[in-house]
């Protein structure tokens, strides 16, 4: 076990090292660069949770042959791991070189064996439910980035096909019907989507289950927006960070306690691609 976790360790130092480099070079790009640097971020935080298992002993799933499981591993990531040794020697990698061989490491070997065994961890032992979470994430992160362009559509549907290996909560708290099911279509890949029509319905969502992001409009019926935000506050200090605020009723007043407090809104409407990165940045912070 101890070989296992030490390989997966190292696919993610080999990663973020990559995203290292890619933050710079994709700096002129602020929407690329933000990307690498949020990919590092995950990679890092990973590597830590791993790290602490290795040193704290932590058991092995039982479903992973770990021996035959690391040999196949090492013999399948070594030639990965030359290529980038050589590719990150390069004096200059342009952002889409950078952002080309990034996917290649998610979708071969270093992504795939890498996720088929912290899936199997995360059957085994809860330590390692917020590695799984965080590997799903940047899959999804990957493909809000590529999703537009024809030039990744091969790459886009492998991403699509692999399989999912954890599952968010996500709530949509919205008085309207064509809001809640454009959102709810919108965010089916990120999540498990949960609708509600006012702030007291969804108050009591999140009384009954853990929502890793909370999309919510301003004006509803019986509890608006706001205040549920600040109910919800009170009863879980430090859910704030999980609302993103969808609305086209906001005020000054209202936009002012978004600034003051650092809530993410946006606008309504907004384009999809937008919805997607907020709760996508949502779920990448509290990874």
């Amino acid at each position: 076990m101890n070989k296992l976790l030490n390989y997966l360790i190292r696919i993610d130092e080999l990663a973020a090292d990559l995203y290292s480099q890619a933050v710079g070079a994709g700096c002129e790009d602020l929407n690329i660069s933000e990307l690498f640097r949020c990919l590092q971020k995950s990679r890092i935080k990973n590597r830590d949770t791993l790290a602490a298992a290795l040193k704290d002993h932590c058991a092995a799933a039982p479903s992973l042959s770990s021996a035959p499981f690391t040999k196949q591993l090492k013999e399948e990531c070594s030639v990965v791991f030359n290529k980038a040794a050589a590719f990150t020697q390069n004096p200059a990698p342009t952002a889409k070189e950078l952002l080309e061989f990034t996917i290649e490491i998610e979708l071969t070997c270093p992504g795939r064996r890498y996720s088929e065994a912290v899936d199997a961890l995360r059957e085994g032992s809860r330590t390692f439910i917020s590695v799984a979470a965080g590997t799903q994430w940047r899959r999804r992160l990957l493909e809000s980035y590529i999703i537009n362009s024809r030039e990744y559509t091969t790459h886009l549907r492998l991403f699509q096909e692999l399989p999912r290996i954890w599952t968010e909560n996500l709530l949509v708290a919205d008085d309207s019907a064509a809001t809640t099911t454009l959102l709810a279509d919108t965010l089916s890949g990120e999540g498990s989507v949960y609708t509600a029509g006012n702030g007291v319905s969804a108050m009591d969502k999140l009384n009954e289950k853990y929502f890793a992001a909370i999309i919510s409009d301003v004006s509803m019926p019986l509890m608006g927006g706001v205040d549920l935000y600040r109910s919800a506050e009170k009863r879980y200090p430090g859910i704030g960070r999980r609302f993103i605020f969808f609305t086209d009723t906001a005020s000054m007043e209202d936009i002012d306690f978004f600034k003051i407090n650092k809530i993410n809104y946006l606008p309504k409407p907004s384009p999809i691609i937008d919805i997607r990165r907020a709760v996508l940045k949502v779920l990448g912070d509290i990874k």
